[in-house]
């Protein structure tokens, strides 16, 4: 083949590669700008949870009721949890503009309520999940906290979204109260109860309406939150709106992901519930962060990711570490939870980790201090990540972040297998992806596909291209040039401060990302037999492999070429048959062996001077299945006796902390909800209440 024409075949070969579909393959998560109500005596309703005598060892096995609880059945066996049952209630006109969008959004939020549904155990709501009224002004009585409520909301909603009456429990108004007692109220009004969510442990309510947020990011296909919480701060109630626009434009593996994000962001994966997570290595979940007798967690003044200083609900520093400094970063937030820890040390491989940084861009408001999301620098490709794509996995983390709330069990047969970071040692979460000078890199894991420092373009260069971490694709190193120099300076690798990646949640960091038609499973890709220079073969067991092999027609290269080949692996993942199609069609393939990762062999049918260069098969050969044991497997479990200086307050750990008891198996009702016979509402309220009182007094 003449040389100028082999220069313009590789030329159009990288231009089509390059090429970009015309759906969404990412939704960009803005949970952290939206005003998240947080569990008070206005959100919390309680509910009956089944009866229990399992509080005791004593109970368990017959043995001391003092001895510790150390096996996992009998932890469990303390408050028996079952699959999640979640109802979902969609808006009667989801979308006006398109009933298959309709179809679409209902079908990708049942796959993801099913998917949490078989992931997530919790104490089962029995008889019927409900929600109490909000009571908007009430009376108080002389000596007591219990109070009458005059008044309740006009409606019941969620984020904006009406909650049917028949959700709701019954409650009762009165138009005069003395301050003597309950007793004394006249003119009062029953509200009947509706018939609740029968056999439901949570509800979602969900829209897709093209709100003033999705108009603010055209990245973002949709936002959730909680609304709703039991009387231990469960997430029993949240809303999904998905941006009707983004999501028409989305493919399906991408709207599924972000079904899925945005169904744990309303279950409670968020930054404001951190401070309420609870232990469940003590038999009655005592809170990891001190609450008050309000129900709220304790107040502390913090430097947040952005910089500014705010006082608002903070965990202890064994839930959440920070601020403190990572990789340069000075404001990062480190969660420190048991599984969190144990998963980090695991999969990357580094025994002196605590934990996992949240992510250090937040982008909320004066409620927002620490990120609502894993750091996508640390954990790229995790669903809980603020960026999310078509190959996003639901790792140990999330389900691990679940299980250290204190609320949930986690199914961990159900992680899917997170590859990026794995076994990459201390140095891929301590220090920067430029380990180098800004004048002379070195990339962190260029080799396997992390970050690189070349960006696309010509005259091509080895390091321009290569497959992505996973092997899933054909990448490019997605170096740019940003408008304006890039800030902070802990995020400026190069000596060209405009110069980073182009993932900015990623902390600047440039990687190889798939190109948008490079993913070696899409057998639309394949090339027919006289167009396919080399070799590819694309198909579901195909993954992307460097490669200087081409037909006998071509010139060989003098630079690797990324390459969709199939392979096989043997049922010990110690050897692998690596296959592509010659120029006739037919398959070709070369064996590669554990000890032959980077060593490069030639194939038949092909230029004799060319070589596919053997992968790694601890990744390409891993069966994805996930092994992690959770942390709270067969530790010791804290049985608090009844006392009678235990507070109804849900304070911890102290005397003060809830006792166990029979009636619901997880300890007393020590959180306040609001309604007749609780704890008082909102000053205000209790303002008016008095004076009206007073008033009818003096009369």
């Amino acid at each position: 083949m003449h040389p100028t024409l082999l220069v313009l075949f590789h030329t159009l070969a990288i231009t089509a590669s390059h090429s970009h579909s015309n759906l969404r393959s990412t939704h960009r998560c803005v949970h952290n700008t939206l005003p998240v109500p947080t569990p008070n005596e206005q959100t919390r309703s309680t509910q009956p949870y089944p009866t229990t005598t399992t509080t005791t060892k004593s109970m368990i096995d017959g043995e001391d009721p003092t001895s510790p609880i150390k096996s996992q059945q009998q932890r469990r066996r303390l408050a028996t949890k079952s699959n999640m049952r979640i109802h979902v209630q969609f808006s009667s006109a989801l979308t006006a503009s398109s009933a298959t969008l309709d179809t679409n959004i209902k079908t990708w939020t049942q796959q993801a309520i099913t998917y949490w549904e078989s992931a997530l155990k919790v104490v089962p709501v029995e008889p019927h999940l409900s929600f109490d009224l909000t009571c908007t002004l009430s009376f108080p009585f002389t000596g007591t906290t219990v109070t009458q409520c005059a008044a309740y909301a006009l409606s019941e909603t969620c984020s904006g979204e009406t909650i049917p009456t028949a959700w709701l429990k019954a409650g009762r108004h009165c138009s005069t109260c003395y301050q003597s007692g309950p007793d004394s109220c006249t003119g009062c009004t029953d509200v009947a109860a509706g018939t609740g969510l029968a056999s439901k442990d949570y509800a979602i309510l969900v829209t897709s309406v093209d709100t003033a947020t999705c108009q603010s990011s055209t990245e973002t296909l949709g936002y959730a939150s909680p609304c709703k919480y039991d009387q231990y701060n469960r997430p029993i109630l949240g809303s999904i709106n998905y941006c009707p626009n983004a999501m028409a434009s989305a493919t399906a593996a991408v709207a599924l992901s972000t079904a899925k994000h945005e169904l744990a962001h309303a279950l409670g994966f968020t930054a404001s519930m951190i401070p309420y997570f609870r232990d469940p290595t003590t038999s009655t979940l005592v809170p990891r962060t001190t609450i008050g007798s309000d129900g709220l967690a304790q107040s502390a003044t913090k430097v947040c990711a952005d910089g500014q200083t705010r006082t608002l609900p903070a965990p202890v520093s064994t839930t959440l570490n920070g601020p403190t400094t990572v990789r340069g970063f000075v404001n990062s937030y480190i969660l420190t939870t048991p599984n969190i820890k144990k998963a980090a040390i695991e999969h990357f491989n580094c025994p002196s980790l605590t934990g996992i940084e949240l992510e250090n861009q937040p982008t909320g408001d004066s409620s927002s201090c620490w990120g609502a999301h894993w750091e996508q620098r640390i954990l790229h490709t995790e669903l809980m990540t603020p960026v999310v794509g078509e190959n996003s996995v639901v790792s140990e983390f999330t389900l691990g972040f679940f299980e250290d709330t204190g609320w949930y069990e986690s199914d961990y047969a159900k992680a899917e297998r997170l590859y990026w970071g794995n076994k990459m040692g201390c140095s891929f979460i301590n220090d920067k992806c430029n380990t180098g000078t800004k004048s002379n890199p070195t990339m962190q894991g260029q080799s396997k596909g992390y970050f690189c420092n070349e960006e696309h373009g010509s005259p091509y260069t080895a390091t321009m291209t290569g497959c992505t971490h996973n092997g899933l694709s054909k990448g490019y190193c997605n170096l740019q040039t940003w408008s304006s120099n890039i800030a902070p300076n802990a995020f400026s690798y190069f000596t060209n401060a405009k110069n980073g990646g182009a993932n900015s949640n990623l902390d600047y960091c440039p990687m190889y990302s798939g190109f948008s038609n490079g993913g070696c499973m899409d057998t639309t890709q394949q090339l027919a037999d006289g167009s396919n220079a080399y070799g590819d073969l694309y198909g579901s067991t195909s993954k992307c492999v460097r490669s200087t092999t081409v037909q006998t027609t071509y010139v060989t290269p003098t630079i690797a070429n990324s390459v969709c080949a199939a392979i096989v692996c043997n049922s010990a993942g110690t050897s692998a048959t690596v296959t592509l199609k010659d120029k006739s069609g037919t398959s070709q393939s070369i064996t590669c062996a554990t000890n032959d990762k980077g060593v490069g062999k030639t194939m038949t049918n092909f230029n004799s001077d060319g070589q596919i260069i053997c992968p790694d098969l601890s990744v390409y050969c891993d069966n994805g299945h996930n092994t992690f044991v959770s942390w709270y497997d067969n530790q010791t479990i804290v049985t608090t006796p009844e006392s009678s200086n235990n507070k109804n307050d849900g304070s911890a750990p102290s005397n003060n902390s809830p006792a166990p008891s029979i009636d619901d198996g997880l300890g007393k009702e020590d959180l306040p909800a609001h309604g007749s016979g609780t704890r008082r509402t909102w000053a205000l309220a209790d303002f008016f209440g008095l004076m009206f009182c007073l008033v009818v007094l003096v009369l």
